[in-house]
């Protein structure tokens, strides 16, 4: 009735390369090739585990199933990639230069600072400045290593809206 699948997993995979090849090509997908052909891979070894040969054609079940794992890996490193942009080449000149040699480079980081608490600073003077681990920093100030990467993430963010306020003006 139904396209059976195939015997063995290693038979659907000699079968079913081409089909992850094309599905990476038909979804665009170039960068991090190598990582995305690997999840096709396990999509296909998902699909031929599960599989019920009374619901359909495995090649049908198998083509749904990569596309679905590919299309939530794409969705996932855009997500990711929206979120950790680099911080703007402006500011990370202003703060690793020495702060004290001219008023001007005190003011633009002012600018950038002012908005930011206490322990966003801390962050961005200690580990970004000074490159300390995150560790070292949050036994100084007696705080939990997840306070210390929240300050991060929050500067980041606010930075980041900082930096486009005043590219806009």
């Amino acid at each position: 009735m139904f396209e059976k699948k195939p015997a063995t997993f290693e038979e659907a995979l000699v079968q079913y390369t081409p089909m992850v090849h094309h599905l990476l090509k038909r979804l665009r997908i170039y960068k991090d090739f190598d990582d995305y052909i690997q999840l096709g891979f396990i999509a296909l070894w998902e699909a031929y585990e599960k599989f019920d040969p009374d619901k359909g054609a495995f090649s049908a079940y198998a083509y749904m199933t990569m596309k679905g794992h590919l299309l939530m890996a794409l969705k996932k490193q855009m997500k990711y990639e929206e979120h950790n942009k680099p911080l703007n080449e402006e500011f990370l000149d202003v703060i690793e230069s020495d702060m004290g040699q001219v008023p001007l480079e005190e003011e633009i980081l002012y600018l950038y600072y002012r908005d930011l608490t206490e322990g966003e600073k801390t962050y961005i003077h200690e580990h970004i400045v000074n490159d300390r681990p995150l560790q070292d920093i949050a036994a100084e100030h007696q705080v939990k290593l997840e306070a210390v990467k929240w300050w991060g993430r929050s500067a980041k963010k606010k930075l980041r809206r900082i930096a486009e306020r005043l590219k806009d003006h």
